[in-house]
């Protein structure tokens, strides 16, 4: 069974859910780092919820490549320091 790499969550979903709370399951149960997709958090925010970064709503295609190719250069590194981008 395979697992991702790398989980990104909007942390308003439908019905009242919560993507910071599946982000951080998802984290505990799995060790994948989460980046969240909002126009709420700060940095420092995401960072005390143990996210590995941010990408502010809305966002563009070249925002989203841009987060989704740093995060892949983090994992490549084997950094355990967050990596956040806005």
């Amino acid at each position: 069974r395979e697992r991702p790499d790398l989980v990104l969550v909007d942390v308003r979903l439908a019905q009242g859910s919560d993507g910071l709370a599946a982000a951080k399951e998802v984290q505990e149960r799995f060790d994948v780092p989460a980046i969240a997709a909002t126009g709420e958090l700060t940095a420092a925010e995401a960072e005390a919820a143990g996210l590995l970064g941010i990408l502010s709503k809305p966002y563009s295609s070249a925002a989203l490549r841009s987060v989704l190719a740093g995060a892949g250069a983090w994992l490549e590194s084997g950094s355990r320091r967050p990596f956040l981008r806005r």
